[in-house]
């Protein structure tokens, strides 16, 4: 009699779904694996045999992220025709999450705090995942500058850079519920800024 091979029991998005979630709330050293078994109902011989380990597990938490559960407001930013009014509607949209009170901040964001217990190869994924933003303002910018809403002088790199920068800060006060400044207000601020 042939043997089947053993039908999987779980589908792997939804433990992702469920892991991601917890890695968010909690951070990576916080997170135990009898918590993941415990959060998504995976054995641990499945978790093991799918991901490799924690590790594993966490860096394909953080893809699934940057892939499936960021896309939404990625897509601000994504959407035709580039230019100024992307960033103004993406941060709009960052810092109305950064005023509620489930704001967890940004998922990569949160795990550069880990960076002392990841393997290089992750923190470097990471640090990829992280790069892609400023990637996006980076074309909202020159798209704007082409048009003329942006004068020609303005160092686009540098702009998206500081944008970065002033998204992982957005994200942390905000997942520390100490943002204080309505989003209007830092709309205002951010275009002042490229605009300077």
């Amino acid at each position: 009699m042939e043997l089947m091979s053993r039908v999987k029991e779980y589908h792997r998005e939804q433990v992702l779904d469920a892991a991601s979630e917890l890695f968010w709330a909690m951070g990576y050293e916080a997170t135990s694996i009898n918590d993941v078994v415990s959060h998504t109902g995976l054995n641990k011989h499945s978790l093991y045999k799918e991901f490799g380990d924690k590790e594993g597990l966490y860096l394909a938490c953080l893809n699934h992220y940057a892939k499936v559960m960021s896309q939404d407001f990625v897509a601000i930013l994504a959407k035709e025709p580039l230019g100024l009014d992307n960033i103004k509607a993406f941060f709009l949209n960052r810092a109305t999450y950064a005023n509620t009170k489930r704001c967890r901040g940004c998922f990569l964001i949160n795990a550069v705090n880990d960076r002392e217990l990841l393997s290089p190869k992750t923190y470097r994924r990471i640090q990829e995942m992280l790069a892609s933003h400023d990637t996006f303002f980076h074309n909202c910018l020159a798209a704007a500058q082409g048009r003329g809403d942006l004068p020609k002088n303005k160092d686009c790199k540098a702009i998206a850079g500081y944008l970065s920068c002033f998204l992982r800060g957005l994200m942390s006060v905000g997942r520390s519920k100490a943002w204080t400044t309505p989003p209007e207000k830092l709309i205002e601020i951010v275009m002042t800024t490229i605009r300077a």
